[in-house]
């Protein structure tokens, strides 16, 4: 009835008004950088926010776009789809991201580690937008919405160098970054709990590394021989370099740290005798 179709007009030219009005904002937002969208000016991210907009203006005019010209089709076009998919779990990351650090009180001595994560994820989904333009099915929409999403070309980097090594730098210290990094991590040092012995055997590390620096000086000074492991640290209290309980506690690092890094050993012998037993098991079932 008119009712009925009225009510249907209102839907349906709301909806294609919101799909140009994500239009225009995806190519004003990528025009200017997304410097036209800053809703978080207080925070030392407020361009990753900015970024995230804009990139979520382009999804959902994607999206929409998709499913205007594929239709029913869309389900079966599973790696346009997945790649769909794709954009929205990098946008959905990022969102996580910017909202932990916030909850965190926006640390400092995060930032190496937040820039890294959202640099890595607006690259990730801008290679996920690139390969859904580069396979449209329909050339000329591909192009319409390469203009509009990408005009001035693909500007979101992956990671720099020096920031992998900020980040690495973080997390091989017992850090305030890594100790948010692991909260809710189970890390007690159960046998069952391997994550716990390798956490453990980590701050053990950490402790112990003066210990070592003193064994490579008196390695480079030549008062006890290059050697490795238990080796070294013998040498090192025999020539007075670790007292008694240095030493032992460097042994007892080292024979935690074998357990942590050690895999299960096979005899090759053992392997090919349980290779022709599950072999003739096999016939047998035949």
């Amino acid at each position: 009835d008119d009712a009925a179709l009225k009510e249907f007009d209102e839907v349906f030219f709301g909806h294609v008004g919101f799909t140009l009005s994500n239009a225009t904002r995806s190519l004003l937002l990528a025009l200017t950088g997304s410097r036209l969208s800053n809703p978080r000016s207080d925070s030392p991210l407020a361009r990753y926010y900015s970024h995230v907009n804009r990139l979520s203006a382009a999804f959902a005019l994607v999206a929409d776009v998709s499913m205007l010209t594929l239709q029913g089709k869309l389900k079966f076009k599973e790696m346009l789809s997945a790649r769909l998919g794709d954009l929205l779990s990098n946008l959905f990351l990022a969102s996580m991201v910017l909202k932990q650090f916030e909850n965190d009180g926006n640390p400092a001595e995060d930032l190496p580690l937040v820039t890294w994560s959202l640099d890595h994820l607006l690259n990730r989904y801008q290679v996920a937008m690139q390969e859904i333009l580069q396979n449209y099915p329909n050339r000329a929409i591909a192009v319409a919405l390469r203009a509009v999403v990408f005009p001035l070309g693909a500007r979101f980097a992956a990671p720099r160098d020096d920031i992998d090594t900020a980040v690495a730098d973080l997390v091989c210290e017992d850090s305030g970054t890594r100790q948010r990094l692991v909260t809710g991590i189970f890390a007690e040092v159960l046998p069952n709990n391997p994550l716990g012995h390798v956490n453990a055997v980590f701050l053990e590390s950490i402790k112990n590394r003066p210990l070592y620096e003193r064994l490579r000086e008196a390695v480079k000074a030549g008062t006890i021989a290059k050697l490795q492991g238990v080796a070294l640290v013998e040498a090192g209290r025999d020539a007075g370099v670790l007292s008694d309980t240095e030493a032992r506690a460097l042994i007892d690092f080292d024979k935690a740290l074998m357990e942590v890094i050690h895999v299960d050993d096979f005899a090759e012998s053992e392997l090919i005798r349980r290779a022709y037993q599950e072999t003739q098991a096999l016939k047998e079932v035949v």
